[in-house]
């Protein structure tokens, strides 16, 4: 069996920057979990998108070409993933540029999480992604011995201004430090997965979001750095789903309703964010990188 695989650089105008994403494009939902599981373990990136058209009426055809309403699920190397950006990003991006799809909105219809859309900016080839809020509403308190150890080990001696829990997509934790750091210094600063993955074994977090205002002289608003090891990601590149979680949160702080932002991976990546009272919208761009074919 050959199954179409195309590798998409999303958050990227670029190849070999932003964060990579594989997209399995499939007419059929007869492939079980576990050889999809077994693809995202293969393709081995943060995430592999398998998405397929569902048909709009009795008469209509199952189309990558004309469909405007996908199904989608998204893998990691380890496990299915209830909620991600870049990878829904990328399938747009494969839906546009490889099978030409030119619907203005791009629907797809997930698992866990409800219907999510991309929508299609002509003028600039951008595309923005429509993601539900999931702010962090759950502050940690110093009496939670598990979590600040978790905290301890993520940021060492650093210190922070609060922590905060997100319990609704990935239970994602969120530690933002003092506002005194600039890009390089963030960027530079060292955690090691493999020793939160042994201090949290009990599952209340599956990623770690930390965080900083940007210098008043930047053209960004804030930083993040996201760490999913519970998930199989180490460190991710450029997490769309975490800027559902940081845009409600730098709304509340900046009291600003458009911001940018860049994730300061190795790769990085950055993105426009436009709040409304219940959706994160991402502006972001994404680049197509290879187009090929999975043989199992």
């Amino acid at each position: 069996m050959k199954i179409p695989v195309l590798i998409v650089d999303a958050f990227a105008n670029k190849p070999f920057v932003g964060n990579p994403a594989a997209v399995c494009p499939l007419n059929e939902d007869n492939i079980s979990d576990e050889v999809l599981q077994k693809i995202g373990a293969e393709m081995n990136l943060s995430e592999t998108a398998f998405i397929s058209p569902i048909k709009e009426s009795e008469q209509s055809q199952s189309d990558f070409s004309t469909n405007s309403h996908f199904k989608i699920r998204w893998f990691s190397p380890t496990m299915e993933i209830p909620l991600c950006g870049h990878a829904t990003l990328a399938s747009a991006k494969v839906l546009i540029s490889k099978f030409g799809n030119t619907n203005e909105v791009i629907t797809f219809q997930t698992k866990t999480s409800g219907s999510l859309q991309v929508r299609q900016d002509h003028s600039n080839g951008k595309l923005l992604l429509v993601l539900p809020n999931n702010p962090p509403d759950v502050s940690i308190e110093e009496s939670d011995l598990g979590m600040m150890a978790l905290i301890k080990t993520c940021i060492g001696g650093l210190k922070y201004l609060e922590a905060k829990l997100s319990p609704y997509a990935n239970n994602c934790l969120v530690i933002r430090l003092e506002d005194s750091w600039t890009q390089s210094e963030f960027e530079a600063i060292q955690v090691d997965p493999n020793s939160l993955l042994s201090v949290d074994t009990q599952g209340r977090v599956e990623g770690i979001i930390m965080t900083c205002k940007a210098p008043d002289t930047s053209e960004l608003d804030f930083y993040s750095r996201y760490f999913g090891p519970w998930m199989g990601v180490p460190e991710d590149p450029v997490t769309g789903s975490a800027h559902a979680v940081l845009g409600p949160y730098w709304q509340a702080i900046l009291k600003k309703d458009r911001m940018k932002a860049r994730q300061c991976s190795k790769r990085g990546g950055e993105t426009g964010i436009v709040m409304a009272p219940d959706t994160t919208t991402l502006i972001a761009e994404a680049c197509l990188v290879m187009d090929g074919h999975l043989i199992i």
